[in-house]
């Protein structure tokens, strides 16, 4: 029981959140992090700015872990988008004033 308790921290946010959810929601199965426990393993396996923009979004903290959840998994989708769109606009300009 121990390693499973300790697998969810070990687990790493790679660029993308619907693979980060579905690891540590397999994790979490052994696990069974509920509450406190999970939003901490959560929140200290995340980049700060997916906590961030998660507090930004949902200033009231969800009530329950499937819409604490769903908030991270939300706010991860709009980090993403928002490195998407800056990786576009560097593009473009490394490509200089178009003709």
């Amino acid at each position: 029981m121990a390693d499973a308790q300790l697998k969810p921290r070990q687990l790493k946010y790679q660029g993308s959140i619907h693979t980060y959810m579905m690891e540590f929601r397999a994790l979490n199965h052994f696990a069974q992090a509920t509450e406190e426990g999970l939003r901490e393993k959560i929140d200290l396996t995340m980049p700060d700015r997916i906590p961030n923009m998660q507090f930004n979004q949902n200033p009231d903290d969800p009530l329950d872990n499937e819409a604490f959840l769903q908030a991270t998994y939300q706010a991860g989708l709009q980090v993403q988008k928002k490195k998407a769109l800056k990786q576009a606009k560097e593009a473009m300009r490394r490509m200089g004033p178009s003709s």
